[in-house]
């Protein structure tokens, strides 16, 4: 037996990212490449969930927000000093009046994405 990809060509081979995103993916890639097997791990569990929660339920929402999660995340990791920096804090739980809610982490770092 013989595996494909329902454009035909043979498993194992990549397409072509769309047109103009090739650079994003390498770079997302390079930050891929620079992350704990933990850190693969989380990632790749996220993104499996979201899948099977999109094949139970057919809403559209888990995986866009999935790929919003694994954009931001290889935009943020990406950044200088911010991986060795994400790994150096400390785990210890944070006062309650210093959370920050997620949706407004993610809307400060698009005010600072070029």
């Amino acid at each position: 037996m013989r595996y494909t990809h329902t454009d035909g060509r043979p498993a194992g081979e990549q397409s072509s990212p769309p047109y103009g995103d090739a650079e994003r993916l390498v770079t997302a890639l390079a930050v891929y490449d620079q992350l704990t097997t933990a850190e693969r791990r989380a990632l790749f569990e996220n993104m499996f969930a979201a899948m099977l929660q999109y094949r139970r339920t057919r809403e559209v929402e888990h995986l866009t927000r999935s790929a919003e999660s694994v954009t931001v995340t290889m935009w943020v990791r990406g950044q200088p000093g911010v991986q060795q920096a994400i790994r150096d804090a400390p785990t210890d739980p944070c006062p309650a009046e210093d959370l920050v809610p997620v949706d407004d982490v993610i809307r400060m770092l698009r005010e600072d994405q070029p």
